[in-house]
């Protein structure tokens, strides 16, 4: 994935949340209150310039210096211009450090500098620090909410749940309708008098159900079974066959499936979660996607096990979850919510504590050195748990598949081993020259250099060894995307994205240099174009694909991006029968879970989709649903409509 983020994009979180912190605050000083005032009305400039003439007269007055801090953060977040955001994130936390050194008691630096380093991307955030600061303002003022609200999510990033419940309740005792704080609770199992449903979730409730006169595909074979009953009770399939010898039971709520087509609901494979679920859960569900594969974000191993509680409890509307640890990479990781492993001994103790947590995999990333690596993966051999992601940069593929990495997420693996230039690149990985690795052979040079015959011995390696391929062919379509000319964007789908998650993954590219665009745009047609032959001759040698689409990654709008991706693998030689193996069955098998999931059968979980026309004839015809049942429940159109219009509603409140 590419990073996209700069230093001031955590600040303009940052300064949101700490503008809105001190907006009621009572200031002894005339003066500074009209800072405040000025900062209120959105002149911050105008505040900037009052603040500064402060400083001029009382060079060592902490506060002034903490509500410079305040200011600079604020123009951080204004400002259109990565540079501009940088150089105002930077000063901002001078500014901090100045009031703390100052007056090291000065709540309005501590809170300030707290959040710069809990927020902040890697390598840029210290948790220690902030945490250090947090215990600091919470000490000085037991009843300050901010203090205690965010001590909470520190200690929940942490995975430290206890600690977190005691400052979330903190919280509620002083303000009992401190909204966040119950959605807090509720995430880390508080009590259910927290609990609120969303009206899309309401909708889920339900009789038992029987779905009549169906077309039942089955994705193993690619069978049609037509004029069939599916009898489902409680959250599995109870009973399924031919609608002439099955008698509906009364009171049932019954669906005619009458010239339409049900099929097991989708798995993406290869998804991240970035802040609040609610914004991503209803869009899976509302294209039929029932199963997600969490390759990393902001929610914690110990936090999933409560929410996939609730979502089977169907208290929280969303898909079934394979969830992964935090991204593991190297000590300069490329996303926030990493954990940065530097070596060995830490490969070992990190890849325990994911267990302990209870993470269902490891997810390895691609700037993770050769020693920590090769820890994790004989670790998590040893441990029994399996670990798949990227192949980093400087392992080969052929070590990987050695190793046991479950799956290759992407492609950059066969590109950096199926190169005419292997010797080259091999020398440099061997020595750990990660630098000279990013600055020298780029996929560019890769993809003009792609040696068939080198890659033809990878692909004898993963089918040997039963390595899964994810090529994630969506997201690199994305990032052509987004390089078009801007006349035919946004797609509709966009209105469901949080500005803040396009500005987070850069959905938006600046126009300035059409030059630089239209070679970006050569660029990733040419490696769209290479991908899709090497999926054709994954596919024609038995190579096991799982269809993932990088969600909410560039131009990946969650559960829309699914149907894209299974278009790509058509596009690349596949039939619409082995797309559709990608995001179901083949899903059940790489989990293990065949049992329950991956086929429409009776005992089986009833995660099902209905469409209104064949999707083996066409693979478009997977957008055409007219039902989802989720864990039992059934999701008709007009729930799966209200839905949608519900996160529309979210996602136009964060502009």
């Amino acid at each position: 994935m590419k990073k996209t983020w700069g230093f001031g994009l955590f600040l303009a979180v940052f300064a949101m949340v700490v503008g809105n912190m001190y907006a009621e605050n009572k200031m002894s000083a005339a003066s500074l209150a009209e800072v405040q005032r000025l900062l209120g009305q959105n002149q911050a400039k105008e505040a900037l310039t009052m603040v500064r003439i402060l400083l001029q007269s009382e060079p060592n007055n902490a506060e002034y210096h903490a509500w410079h801090g305040n200011i600079l953060g604020t123009l951080a977040n204004e400002s259109k211009d990565m540079m501009k955001m940088a150089e105002y994130g930077i000063a901002s936390l001078a500014a901090f450090d100045r009031a703390i050194q100052l007056d090291p008691d000065n709540i309005t630096g501590r809170l300030g500098r707290a959040m710069a380093n809990f927020m902040a991307p890697p390598p840029f955030g210290n948790e220690e620090s902030a945490l250090a600061d947090l215990a600091k303002v919470v000490v000085l003022d037991g009843q300050n909410i901010e203090g205690h609200f965010y001590l909470g999510l520190l200690y929940k990033k942490k995975g430290d749940l206890d600690k977190a419940r005691v400052e979330f309740q903190k919280v509620i005792e002083l303000d009992s309708g401190h909204a966040e704080a119950e959605k807090e609770l509720v995430a880390i199992g508080e009590p259910e008098r927290f609990a609120k449903k969303s009206t899309a979730a309401t909708a889920i409730a339900g009789l038992a159900l029987a779905i009549t006169q169906v077309t039942v595909i089955d994705v193993s074979s690619g069978k049609e079974m037509p004029e069939m009953t599916v009898l489902i009770s409680g959250e599995r399939i109870e009973k399924i066959g031919k609608s002439s010898a099955i008698k509906v039971p009364q009171g049932c709520q019954v669906v005619n499936g009458r010239g339409q087509f049900l099929l097991p609901g989708f798995w993406d494979m290869h998804t991240h979660i970035i802040g609040e679920p609610s914004l991503y859960f209803p869009l899976f569900l509302a294209n039929g996607v029932t199963g997600i594969r969490y390759m990393g974000g902001s929610i914690i191993p110990a936090e999933w096990k409560v929410l996939k509680e609730k979502i089977t409890g169907n208290l929280v509307l969303g898909p079934r979850v394979y969830a992964g640890s935090p991204i593991l990479d190297g000590p300069k990781p490329a996303w926030p919510g990493s954990i940065a492993v530097a070596d060995a001994e830490n490969g070992r103790r990190i890849a325990a504590e994911m267990k302990s947590q209870g993470a269902e995999f490891l997810k390895v990333y691609a700037f993770l050195p050769r020693d920590a690596y090769l820890a994790i993966g004989e670790t998590a051999n040893k441990l029994g748990i399996p670990f798949a992601g990227h192949v980093p940069l400087l392992m080969n593929a052929f070590e990987s598949i050695a190793l046991g990495q479950r799956s290759m997420e992407h492609l950059d693996g066969v590109l950096a081993v199926a190169s005419k230039r292997y010797c080259e690149l091999e020398a440099l990985r061997q020595a750990g020259d990660l630098q000279a690795l990013l600055a020298g052979p780029a996929f560019k040079t890769m993809l003009e250099d792609y040696d068939e015959s080198r890659a033809e011995k990878l692909f004898a390696a993963m089918k040997e060894n039963q390595v899964w391929q994810v090529p994630t062919l969506q997201a690199f379509h994305g990032l052509l995307l987004v390089r078009e000319p801007a006349n035919g964007r946004p797609f509709p789908e966009s209105k469901y994205v949080p500005s803040t998650i396009k500005q987070f993954f850069g959905w938006q590219l600046p126009q300035q240099d059409q030059v630089k665009t239209k070679n970006e745009r050569q660029y990733f047609s040419a490696w769209l174009s290479k991908a899709k032959r090497i999926v054709r001759r994954m596919q024609e040698l038995g190579i096991t694909l799982l269809a993932g689409s990088d969600a909410p990654y560039v131009d990946c709008v969650p559960g829309f991006s699914l149907h894209e991706e299974l278009r790509l693998l058509t596009d690349a030689g596949l039939s619409p029968l082995q797309a559709l193996q990608t995001a179901t069955i083949n899903p059940a098998r790489f989990m293990e879970r065949t049992a329950d999931l991956g086929t429409v059968e009776a005992g089986k979980y009833a995660d099902l989709v209905m469409l209104a026309a064949n999707p083996l004839l066409d693979i478009a015809n997977t957008k055409k649903i007219t039902a989802v049942v989720h864990n039992g429940q059934l999701l008709t159109q007009e729930n799966l409509r209200a839905i949608l219009a519900e996160v529309e509603g979210k996602a136009n409140a964060d502009k």
